[in-house]
């Protein structure tokens, strides 16, 4: 679950905002848990997409406040339910901090990837990234619309995931319960909606389709669902 549609969750007057595909400098707020299903009907296969549906699991929760100190995410991946579920997978962390005197909410954020990872991900080394999301808001008549900025740098990007690259994107949120995004990956594009469904309120939906322009042969439709609570820690 993007962290932006997590810190939206506590809010149920804005529009819905997200971007979908990249990583975020933000986390979700403290207290709050969430656990995420992914589908699709490609799936990788060595350095290849093949056709044929595949899944993902990922839970976690945030601690910290990022506002005041330093707001932290921890995450469980679980990369595949074809294999079994939970004979592969690994742990996440990521840190964010609001930067102060700005008068645009603007987040950094570190994340470590692929740790103590399990079955096929045992041997992949961790991965890092480090960006900037911006939360600025545009007038269009008499409406407001809060836009979602990002742009970072990581370890694995490129060439499989192998090399270092560069990744941006950009999200706005159109009504309370639809939002719609577009990101470069770092080689290829994505497009996507977040939306919520009126009586849903622990509820998040999205899809996208990556690599849009088919630049790198994997162009895949990409569903997902998250559950969430905000109180873990009581109130």
């Amino acid at each position: 679950m993007e962290p932006a549609a997590a810190q939206s969750a506590r809010d149920d007057t804005s529009k819905l905002v997200s971007i979908q595909g990249i990583r975020s400098a933000t986390v979700a707020p403290s207290g709050l848990a969430y656990g995420a299903v992914a589908l699709t009907n490609r799936q990788q296969d060595g350095d290849e997409f093949v056709d044929g549906p595949e899944g993902s699991l990922s839970f976690g929760f945030g601690v910290g406040d990022a506002s005041r100190t330093v707001g932290l995410q921890f995450s469980v991946n679980l990369t595949s339910l074809s294999d079994g579920v939970g004979e592969s997978g690994s742990l996440s962390i990521k840190a964010s901090r609001r930067l102060g005197g700005l008068r645009v909410p603007t987040y950094v954020g570190l994340s470590v990837d692929r740790l103590a990872g399990w079955g096929e991900a045992e041997d992949f080394d961790p991965s890092t990234s480090l960006a900037v999301t911006m939360f600025p808001r545009i007038e269009v008549g008499d409406e407001s619309y809060p836009l979602m900025l990002t742009a970072g740098v990581g370890s694995d990007i490129v060439d499989d995931q192998s090399d270092p690259g560069v990744f941006l994107g950009a999200g706005v949120g159109l009504t309370h319960n639809l939002g719609a995004s577009v990101a470069w990956t770092g080689e290829t594009v994505s497009l996507g909606t977040v939306f919520r469904v009126d009586g849903l309120d622990s509820m998040r939906f999205g899809a996208s389709v990556d690599d849009v322009f088919d630049q790198e042969d994997r162009r895949r439709l990409v569903l997902t669902a998250t559950f969430f609570v905000d109180d873990l820690f009581g109130r």
